[in-house]
């Protein structure tokens, strides 16, 4: 009888021990699995927050380069008490040369991101510069710019308006100069 005793002695570590083993195996496996996809997950995110980004940026600063040729139309009417009700932009041949460089310049570092619609508009408006639907086409560029900007930041950072604010619209037709009054801006 001693003799059988320690068999199933050594039986029992062995279930014991194999039971610890397969539990060791599959936890660290369920631990890598579960790791692969969080960090794929965040890296997929991460990714998708730099596109984002990118687009926002770019999108921002063409928007920027037309909004300084709209401001400065406005300023200089209202310099001369000319009251407008439709959106204008002015500019030098210099200031327009360099403002095409500086855009296409943006655009074909990142041109996958760019509404080919957009990069339509702008083709056209660089070239229109001195035709009389240059204004409109100006016009246009612009509302389509806000427009995708806002689509961007309503559909992925809407959760973030207080760091990425919208980009308000002009009104064609209203003055945008001195907010309907003949006041200056920096008053």
């Amino acid at each position: 009888m001693s003799e059988g005793v320690p068999a199933q002695t050594i039986n029992w570590a062995q279930i014991i021990i194999s039971t610890v083993g397969i539990s060791a195996i599959v936890s660290g496996a369920t631990s890598a699995a579960l790791n692969y996809w969080l960090t794929m997950r965040e890296l997929k995110k991460r990714s998708k927050m730099i596109l984002i980004q990118d687009k926002l940026d770019l999108y921002s600063s063409i928007i920027y380069h037309v909004d300084k040729m709209k401001f400065k139309y406005d300023a200089i009417a209202f310099m001369k008490g000319e009251t407008n009700t439709q959106e204008r932009f002015a500019f030098t041949n210099d200031e327009w040369d360099e403002l095409v460089r500086d855009i296409d310049r943006k655009i074909s570092d990142k041109y996958s991101l760019l509404n080919r619609k957009i990069l339509e508009k702008w083709v056209w408006s660089k070239n229109l510069r001195v035709n009389p639907k240059s204004i409109e086409t100006m016009r246009e560029l612009r509302r389509m710019l806000v427009e995708e900007y806002n689509r961007i930041v309503e559909k992925h950072l809407s959760d973030l308006p207080d760091i990425v604010p919208m980009i308000l619209p002009d009104t064609v037709g209203e003055s945008t100069q001195t907010d309907k009054t003949n006041e200056s801006p920096t008053k």
